[in-house]
């Protein structure tokens, strides 16, 4: 419950490149939320020394999916992440 209840002191994707793998059929996290939460962290880089979130390499995805792509589409989300690691 801490995690939910305490203040971040470090944002991870402002200081490591990031991605974002957007699950289309989420039901906790709705993609318009998901949306947003990417354009957000989009514009406040943009305002800070930050590296940009969620470009390049390390961009976007999309699974068709509910919340749980790790259980649920474990061959999509394995190809996305065997193709950020450069193994493709």
């Amino acid at each position: 419950m801490a995690s939910f209840e305490s203040q971040s002191t470090t944002v991870g994707w402002r200081e490591i490149p990031s991605t974002y793998v957007y699950t289309r059929y989420d039901r906790i996290l709705l993609p318009h939320h998901q949306t947003h939460i990417v354009k957000r962290a989009k514009a406040s880089a943009a305002d800070k020394s930050s590296l940009p979130p969620f470009d390049g390499p390390f961009g976007e995805f999309v699974i068709e999916s509910g919340h749980s792509p790790f259980g649920a589409k474990t061959q999509e989300l394995a190809a996305i992440l065997i193709k950020l690691a450069g193994e493709e």
